[in-house]
């Protein structure tokens, strides 16, 4: 065009390189000529984006259980069952928290993940003196089957049990969830985290007097190889002296 002498109607703008709107190297190191950056898209779709990056947590889509079950199902050619996919062999190979963690989030944690949620699961697992272990001797003695006899105990272990993990939960994920964290292990400055934090919730996240459990767990966390986000800003917030469902939360 302007070797016939014909200037272009509007300015040039930007290039024709790939443009990426999303990229996930899957925790591979590449090299930087191969490095895609995404870039900002286009409106209204940067607008949608922004939306859908303040979602937390996985959206498991609901299923019909008619002649099918969401969550178990047998390989119709070798005939061993299958629990979210995963093979009840492969499943037996793992430990009891892995696969209890595997039946909430959908995936096995990784091996720090699995010790703290041993950490959580060996400090409830004594339950001397505790109404569900009546009831389950009760049931037991009246001569119930096994089913019956844990449904029972699992009844009286409801979710006011957890309450207070629950809402100490609720708190972080309120100040944490936009603020970009892609892994719990990585390194976070969480200055601007707590300053939001007013005193209601740094006192809600603190000790009670009777509170012995958290410092066990707190002693054993310590010894673990990697650190948590969110278990060291529950030590800052409450000057070293989170509660035990504060702690519990933090490990969730």
């Amino acid at each position: 065009m302007e070797l016939n002498g014909i200037k272009s109607d509007f300015k040039s703008t930007g290039n024709l390189a790939l443009k990426c709107w999303f990229s996930n190297n899957a925790g591979i190191k590449i090299p930087e000529p191969l490095d895609v950056t995404p870039v900002e898209a286009v409106g209204p779709y940067n607008e949608q984006i922004h939306q859908i990056e303040k979602q937390t947590g996985a959206h498991l889509p609901r299923e019909t259980l008619k002649d099918t079950s969401g969550a178990s199902m047998m390989d119709p050619k070798t005939q061993v069952s299958r629990i979210h996919n995963i093979s009840i062999l492969e499943a037996s190979k793992r430990s009891l928290e892995e696969n209890l963690v595997m039946s909430l989030l959908k995936s096995y944690p990784e091996e720090y993940g699995r010790a703290l949620a041993n950490l959580v699961f060996n400090a409830f697992i004594n339950h001397h003196g505790d109404p569900a272990l009546a009831a389950s001797n009760a049931s037991r003695e009246a001569g119930s089957s096994p089913n019956t006899v844990l449904s029972g105990a699992v009844s009286i272990i409801g979710k006011k049990r957890a309450a207070g993990a629950m809402d100490a939960m609720s708190l972080m994920l309120g100040l944490f969830e936009h603020e970009g964290i892609k892994s719990a292990i990585d390194t976070f400055d969480f200055s601007k985290v707590l300053k939001k934090l007013d005193k209601a919730g740094k006192s809600s996240l603190t000790a009670a007097k009777g509170d012995t459990l958290a410092p066990k767990l707190l002693k054993r966390i310590s010894g673990l190889s990697k650190k948590s986000i969110f278990i060291e800003f529950v030590r800052e917030a409450t000057g070293g002296k989170p509660s035990s469902d504060a702690v519990i939360a933090a490990i969730w």
